[in-house]
């Protein structure tokens, strides 16, 4: 997630059952200052630890949590099978 110089949102993620994610109730989170970030991947510990089937794919739910709200922000999902796109 990209926003402007000197701005913070954190990004809260919830997997496989639709919620949405909350500050209290989440199961991925990016706090880094700036920009933020996160991976999904069948890598991931998660899956196995609360014993999830993702054979047939996952519902992701992304919250964005920011100071001000007029903040501007991006989102940007990337595929890292495929090559990423190049913005010129």
């Amino acid at each position: 997630m990209g926003t402007l110089k000197g701005e913070n949102p954190d990004l809260y993620i919830s997997l496989i059952d639709g919620r949405d994610p909350t500050e209290e109730d989440f199961d991925l989170a990016s706090f880094m200052e700036g920009s933020d970030s996160v991976r999904i991947s069948n890598e991931l510990n998660i899956w196995d630890e609360r014993g999830w089937n993702t054979s047939l794919g996952i519902t992701v739910g992304v919250a964005v949590k920011k100071i001000k709200r007029d903040t501007p922000y991006r989102l940007i999902l990337t595929n890292l099978t495929t090559p990423t796109p190049q913005i010129q």
